[in-house]
């Protein structure tokens, strides 16, 4: 009887790793998954595909000579960035005269004498309607002195920013349409047009892009845009161009919004 119980005594003790082991599986189902921690990134590259709420950037390697160690973490190679709703876009760039057309909201600076402006104008801004913007503004007159003295008024420098909505042409001569009032402005032979928009549907693959967004730490290569800035790298142009799931079908690119 003794015998037994010292055998059984010692099998127990001899025994003890199945336990433990039974014992580290049970605590392993009990720990909860811990939450994916986000992390902020900025991409810095070239568009390489757009398509209907996502772009792909290959994102910029550093020149030679400005190479320094390499770190693991630095974003590099293509990145997918989706790009919900509340992206917010900022597109910079230039267009050519056969861009504008009625309807095009535009910034321009020239002298306005009562309801006339009699010099061409040699610069105009295609602006977006779209709120929250730095480019969106309200269409009225606004003054702007081109010299910052004390007597710029009285040197006959004072010239108005005009904020207006493009409407029918004849020839170089627009009519524009600024709150209650009308203007007529003849374009100059070197007009230089620009645009500040904030139309997604504007870009595509080539143009310079950056992405402040957010992604999942450990799993590069995809992140939530928050912001987008976007310089063309064409001028934006009124040449019909074959339709696309992004590019709405217009003479060219579809109007800014």
């Amino acid at each position: 009887m003794a015998l037994w119980l010292l055998l059984s005594f010692g099998t127990v003790c001899l025994a003890p790793a199945p336990a433990s082991a039974w014992w580290r599986r049970a605590q392993r189902r009990n720990v909860l998954p811990t939450e994916p921690t986000e992390e902020s990134v900025t991409l810095k590259g070239v568009i390489q595909r757009v398509t209907p709420g996502q772009i792909e950037v290959l994102v910029d390697s550093p020149a030679k000579a400005d190479q320094k160690p390499k770190d693991k973490n630095a974003p590099h190679g293509i990145w997918a960035a989706s790009t919900p709703r509340s992206t917010e876009f900022q597109v910079e760039g230039e267009a050519t005269l056969n861009y504008l057309r009625s309807g095009l909201l535009v910034q321009f600076s020239a002298k306005v004498e009562g309801r006339e402006i009699k010099e061409p104008i040699h610069e105009l801004t295609i602006i977006s309607r779209a709120r929250g913007t730095t480019h969106a503004h309200s269409a009225e007159s606004k003054p702007v002195s081109k010299d910052n003295g004390p007597n710029a008024a009285s040197l006959g420098s004072e010239s108005s920013k005009i904020v207006g909505q493009l409407g029918h042409t004849q020839g170089n001569k627009w009519l524009v349409h600024v709150g209650d009032k009308s203007y007529r402005i003849e374009l100059a032979d070197d007009l230089a047009i620009k645009v500040a928009l904030s139309n997604r549907h504007v870009i595509s693959a080539g143009d310079k892009i950056v992405i402040h967004g957010k992604a999942i730490h450990g799993k590069p290569g995809a992140c939530i845009a928050d912001d987008v800035e976007v310089t063309l790298a064409h001028p934006l142009s009124g040449k019909s161009k074959p339709k696309s799931s992004e590019h709405e079908p217009a003479s060219g690119r579809p109007e800014p919004q």
